[in-house]
Parts: C-alpha cells; structure tokens; sequence
C-alpha cells in the first residue's frame, strides 16, 4: 500500500512471493512524500513491514517482512500490564481493565485448538457483572474501537484474533459495572502469569484492603481530580485477582465531566451506566499513564496505527462507521505532531 501525506491510501498492489520468499514492486513517477508499507498473508496470518519512503537520491526501498510460523502453547502468552481504573456511582462501581499482553515466542498465538476462531487470549469477569464490554486498542493505547471479535467459552471470554511476537501485541480495554453496598469483593482468575498490576482509586471515600498484597503508590493530583495508585507485581498464572473495598463513595462523576470538558468526547466508549459515563474511566487510565511516563505518540507510531487499523478494516474486524471515525482522529493527531516538529524546525 502506499500512502499519500493526507495519510490516505493512494494505491493497492498484490503479488506472491517467489520460492525463496522474494517479492518486487516496479512503479513509476511516485510522488516523495508517499509512504509504502508491505503486508502478507502467511498461512492464513497477516504480518506486515514497516514504512518506508523513496527519494530522488535512494529510489529503492528494501522492505523485509518478517513472519512466524503458529503455536498452540498457552504458555508463551504473558499479561505485561494490567492498568485497572474503578469510578463509583452511589450503589455501582464500573470496573475498567485493560490489558497489555505479550507474547514471548518467536511464533504467533493461534489457539490452543490450533484455529483463532476457537479463541486465543482468555480472560474472565467477576460473577454477577453486567454492563460487560470490550473494546481493541491500537498502538500508543490512545485509540479504541469495539472489539466484535470477543467469544465466550467455559470459563469466560476470549478474543479470536492471533496473539503476534512481541511484548505488547495484544491491547484490549475490558468493562463492567458491579453493585457496590459499602463494601464489595471484586474478584476473578488471571489465566496468565502477569508481570504487573496497577489500580486506580478514585479519592471518593472508598479504601482498598492492602492485606491481600497491594502495594500503595500514594495521592496523585490530576485534572479528574485525585488518586490513590496501587500495585502488585509477578502474579502467577491462574492466580485469583482480588480488590477488597470499603466505604461509603461520594459521586465521582466529575471524572466523566471532566473527559468531557477536556474535549475528549469522541475518546468516550459506550454508553452511560448509572449516571456515570463510560468513557471517564478510560480517560483516566490514558491521563494517569501519560502523566506518570510523559508517554505521548510518536509520529511512526501513529503511522502504524493508521496501518493496524486499515489491516483491521480490511479483514472484516472494524465496521465503516467505526473505520472512518477512527481514521480521522488519528490522521489530526499526527498532523498535529507534523505541524509541531516543522514549527521546531523553523
């Protein structure tokens, strides 16, 4: 595919590759400020290149893809991160997980029965949620879209898409909203060894039990207001993830107001539950990451979400609606990030 500087695709070309696994694209008159990117099917997965541009001085491009052969092995699944953001309601709690989970094979994730749409990454809820949701992130975990892909097994849920090499290959934002009473237990298996857990609480009169191995991270400030971090690290596989809370919440859906103030309307996800707006919770998940990493997108990676998102179209995984308005708010953050690095170059 080539791509012009709008970030719209200008051209789509196919070949198969030769015996030695060699393919060769001959085109003329292309404009400088095109980009290419090389993607493949191999043996039913999609892997793809990374971008490249031709100039006057350096005409071709050399674009290798690289591939993996597919596993059944459960085991080379790892959960890297798990950033977990609770906002209260008087009786309800919504529950945001996401997870960043990784793969550390050089093979990709087919499923243990060998065939993605069996599942591949599995995950559960705490009996008795509701208000269940799933929605993909896509490279720097400022862009999410539904996750139509999701099935549910035995035992939960699982996603149906290939788990790629690499250490954070899988993104997936998990919602639901549970009753809250004073006091509630939230709990459910983690079916991978998990690298790190962390959990934030909103200032609203609810305290978290650390007894059952949360490490506190202290009060942090931000524009929703403030926080109370936790975490835990190294929890084994098929190991219980258990929050312990208590107290009476006050209302805390200013952390939705404030999303939307911030003029993050179209970051909001769903619909509104109780009163709160879904989308607050992920707002500050994406705030209190950013903030405590100073983690903003770079321009290749925007470029590649772009990519991720024009494969997840053309695969069938993203409806039209959804494509499009996702398309756009990428393409005016990274033309935001274009104009910032030509104002520094002046």
């Amino acid at each position: 595919r080539a791509f012009t500087s709008d970030l719209d695709i200008t051209l789509t070309e196919s070949q198969t590759v030769d015996a030695d696994g060699r393919y060769k694209f001959d085109l003329t008159e292309v404009p400088q400020e095109w980009f290419f990117r090389i993607s493949v099917d191999y043996d039913g997965v999609d892997f793809g290149s990374d971008f490249g541009q031709v100039t006057f001085d350096e005409p071709d491009l050399d674009m290798p893809v690289l591939v993996y052969e597919k596993s059944t092995d459960p085991s080379i699944l790892n959960i890297r991160q798990l950033h977990i953001v609770l906002v209260f309601d008087q009786d309800r709690v919504m529950v945001s997980e996401l997870y960043v989970v990784g793969n550390d094979s050089p093979t990709v994730f087919v499923g243990e029965s060998g065939s993605p749409a069996g599942g591949t990454f599995e995950f559960s809820v705490p009996e008795g949620a509701t208000d269940f949701s799933v929605q993909r992130g896509f490279g720097s975990l400022d862009s999410f879209i539904p996750a139509g892909e999701i099935i549910e097994t035995d035992t939960g849920f699982a996603d149906t898409l290939p788990v790629r090499s690499g250490q954070g290959t899988l993104t997936l934002l998990v919602q639901y909203v549970m009753p809250y009473d004073e006091n509630q237990t939230i709990s459910h298996p983690l079916n991978y060894t998990t690298t790190g857990i962390n959990l934030v609480l909103p200032e609203v009169g609810v305290t978290l039990d650390e007894t059952d191995g949360w490490i506190s991270g202290g009060q942090q400030t931000m524009e929703s207001g403030t926080v109370t971090t936790f975490s835990k690290t190294n929890v084994a596989a098929e190991e219980l993830l258990t929050m312990d809370l208590e107290g009476s919440p006050r209302s805390n859906n200013a952390a939705a107001g404030v999303a939307i103030e911030d003029n993050a309307l179209e970051l909001v996800i769903g619909l509104a539950v109780a009163g709160v707006v879904i989308g607050g919770a992920v707002f500050v998940v994406r705030r209190w990451q950013r903030d405590a990493v100073d983690d903003y997108p770079s321009r290749e990676e925007l470029i590649q979400e772009l990519a991720d998102l024009d494969d997840a179209y053309e695969a069938g995984e993203v409806d039209e609606d959804e494509y499009h308005r996702e398309r756009e708010e990428l393409k005016a953050e990274l033309m935001a990030i274009w104009e910032d690095d030509d104002s520094a170059q002046k």
